[in-house]
């Protein structure tokens, strides 16, 4: 997958078309960033780190693939 300067919640929307669970941006703020990137769909847990380490957000994972960003 292939995003520029698309907001975080809408990538976020997609990713969770391709991966168990659910991703959800608990942060407006967050969600609004702009990301620019090229994801793998067999390595969508990078995703998620990359998140936390370019914006600082919180990851918190929890039972059954869920994953609060905030």
């Amino acid at each position: 997958m292939i995003f520029r300067d698309k907001p975080l919640g809408a990538v976020v929307n997609e990713v969770n078309r391709y991966r168990p669970g659910k991703i959800v941006v608990m942060n407006s703020e967050l969600g609004r960033r702009l990301v620019n990137g090229t994801f793998q769909t067999d390595k969508l847990d990078d995703f998620v780190a990359q998140v936390r380490q370019l914006f600082g957000a919180d990851v918190r994972s929890l039972p059954g693939g869920i994953v609060l960003l905030s």
